[in-house]
């Protein structure tokens, strides 16, 4: 086989194939953090009581149960939101950096053949200059 063909075959490989699924794989990561931390349920369910916990009013005139129940829900719901708000900014930090990552791959994917060529003339003039 000849070694110019195959290095023509890797180009074109490398730049048109790879390229593109190189981008499916960052695709199905970013789909894959989307629905690990479930942004569409946590945004449903941003105002609502943490894990359904609350305590029901009976339905009695009594100031103080009354009190009592808006007071408990109250809390909850400050701490669903505590809570939602905390994982939303780590999977925004966690999604950004995975695409800072993405863009780095990207970078050094297309410069990899180029570096190749460089490494492989710096090590032969190394040789060449140690003996």
């Amino acid at each position: 086989m000849d070694i110019g063909y195959l290095l023509f075959s890797y180009i074109i490989w490398h730049y048109t194939k790879a390229l593109v699924d190189l981008f499916k794989i960052w695709g199905n990561i970013f789909i894959f953090l989307c629905n690990f931390f479930s942004f569409g349920i946590i945004l449903k369910t941003f105002l609502s009581p943490w894990h359904r916990l609350g305590e029901n009013y009976s339905g009695k005139v009594d100031p103080f149960e009354l009190f009592s129940s808006f007071i408990v829900n109250t809390l909850m719901r400050l701490v669903g939101i505590i809570f939602r708000t905390i994982i939303i900014v780590i999977s925004l930090i966690v999604i950004f950096s995975t695409f800072v990552l993405a863009l780095l791959t990207l970078l050094i994917w297309l410069i990899w053949p180029i570096l190749i060529i460089l490494f492989f003339i710096f090590g032969l003039l190394i040789i060449i200059k140690v003996f």
